[in-house]
């Protein structure tokens, strides 16, 4: 009997380690969400820590990498190397070659445990045995908990690249932006590519584009459609807004 005991102890501790062992593991991929499916990667991918996460993703993107997953979670505190690894596993298994990650200060939690103590209230003597009473003594526990980030790349292909035309990823005005602009049409200029048309020309990530060529933008659409129509080697103005002046922007497409 007491073998079959020990037994079932030890089967219910390994059983709770692997649980355990699994769900801190899988803490990023569980929270992972992709835009599209990718084989995994024996690639090493690069890994940068970041606390300017906004600034460094624009900047990753306009060196010509794509966004494909990223996950999001809170946890108490990582050690640096554990994170690490964690963002390197999830990067190979999605396919990713570059990893944006870091996590920011969320909050401090104290949780209250009683240990249980024994106090001794009359000694053994040779009539009575001894007599305890059991006290429980309060300890406060802090628990320091922070958002985890991590944003997972690709590079865009030449020919995805080629494909934009002019070097540049758009989209359509904010509400936000509606407003302080007092307009509703054009494109806003979300990202710049590096050594792109665009780039040479000197047009900037929040420019908004009014016109193609002489032709009005109403929308991301409108801009899309009259660059899908253009031919390699075509010149071409556009016509930006920037702090409220219009600025002509002559440029050769790809």
């Amino acid at each position: 009997m007491e073998r079959v005991l020990n037994y079932a102890k030890y089967a219910f501790v390994t059983l709770a380690f692997f649980f355990v062992s699994c769900t801190s593991f899988s803490s990023m991929e569980l929270n992972y969400s992709g835009t599209e499916g990718k084989s995994p990667s024996a690639v090493e991918p690069t890994l940068q820590y970041t606390m300017s996460v906004e600034l460094d993703r624009l900047d990753l993107e306009s060196r010509g990498y794509r966004l494909i997953g990223q996950s999001h979670f809170t946890h108490t505190e990582y050690s640096a190397s554990y994170l690490a690894s964690q963002v390197r596993e999830l990067a190979m298994q999605k396919g990713a070659v570059y990893a944006l990650y870091g996590g920011l200060f969320r909050e401090e939690k104290v949780y209250t445990e009683y240990d249980e103590v024994r106090v001794l209230v009359s000694p053994k003597t040779d009539t009575s045995p001894a007599v305890y009473n059991t006290i429980y003594r309060p300890r406060q526990r802090v628990e320091t908990y922070y958002d985890y980030y991590a944003y997972l790349y690709v590079p865009l292909s030449s020919d995805e690249l080629a494909a934009t035309k002019i070097g540049v990823a758009f989209e359509d005005l904010s509400t936000a932006q509606r407003m302080a602009l007092r307009r509703n049409t054009g494109a806003y200029v979300r990202v710049v590519y590096v050594n792109g048309p665009a780039f040479a020309a000197n047009l900037v990530m929040g420019d908004i584009i009014i016109r193609l060529n002489g032709v009005d933008i109403v929308s991301s659409s409108d801009l899309q459609r009259l660059l899908d129509g253009l031919v390699r080697g075509q010149s071409v103005q556009v016509t930006v807004l920037r702090d409220g002046r219009e600025i002509n922007l002559m440029m050769i497409s790809e």
